[in-house]
């Protein structure tokens, strides 16, 4: 039973970074803590009747935890991603796990089975600088002139860009402090820094340009910011400040233009 075990353990660990979803990563988890629970009351001790009641025990949840993952397994192959879209297609995390990638034209199908499109990504440690491991991923954009995907780890300090395939391309950190949201316009990278309180200017290759903020509440400082969006039409930032309860708006080159709220959550 414990090399059964062991074994289902291997698969999970192999096919958790490939198809698992964290809820369901959970489920299982805990099905093997109630595994080890009932293994430990096996003692020499123990009378034959308890011991052939607790392995029927185990053995019954070891038979579950089996076809649970095979059940995931399956569903997951079944599945195929057809990135050939619009860019305004959704985009969403679920955990702090995988990324999920759902088109318009798939939503109806993915509410039916529950289940992503498509998942990629690791989490071997959310602090891990290695390529596709994600820690707490908490914004993302796609650079529309080149479709490259920019994904904020807003626990590992970084922002890490693949291509439409997704393929590790690169990634950048420097003066990175908890980044929480992302924008492209045209050449620059627009990322907010929620621990730094800070907003970053990068170029799409990852330089840092410039920065402005630092922790306040008066023009031009933040607390906490943890969404940012870009209007195209009247060339301003928008930053959305958890700590000050308020909108802050900003010129594109970095300038002050008002602010929406007040800091009393008016």
């Amino acid at each position: 039973l414990q090399d059964r075990e062991a074994d289902l353990l291997a698969k999970l660990q192999e096919w958790e970074d490939e198809f698992i979803g964290d809820k369901m990563t959970k489920q299982i988890k805990q099905l093997n803590l109630s595994i080890d629970a009932l293994m430990n009351t096996l003692t020499g001790n123990a009378s034959k009747e308890v011991l052939e009641k607790s392995t029927a025990l185990i053995d019954a949840s070891i038979l579950e935890l089996e076809r649970k993952l095979q059940s995931v397994r399956d569903t997951y192959k079944s599945v195929t991603l057809d990135w050939d879209v619009e860019l305004e297609d959704k985009l969403s995390l679920t955990g702090d796990i995988l990324l999920n990638v759902v088109t318009e034209r798939q939503v109806q199908d993915y509410k039916k089975i529950e289940m992503p499109v498509v998942t990629f990504g690791k989490h071997i440690n959310r602090l891990s600088s290695s390529p596709g491991v994600f820690g707490h991923p908490a914004g993302l954009t796609i650079d529309p002139t080149t479709s490259y995907l920019y994904i904020c780890g807003l626990g590992n300090d970084r922002v890490q860009v693949f291509n439409k395939t997704f393929e590790f391309l690169f990634q950048f950190s420097e003066k990175m402090e908890g980044p929480s949201c992302i924008c492209i316009k045209g050449n620059k990278v627009y990322v907010t820094q929620y621990s730094s309180h800070l907003l970053t200017v990068y170029s799409t290759d990852g330089n840092c340009l410039e920065s402005v903020g630092g922790k306040g509440k008066n023009h031009l400082n933040f607390d906490q910011p943890s969404e940012l969006d870009i209007s195209t039409e009247l060339n301003r930032i928008y930053i959305a400040e958890y700590g000050n309860d308020r909108i802050h708006c900003l010129n594109l080159d970095l300038s002050f233009h008002s602010i929406i709220g007040d800091i009393l959550g008016a």
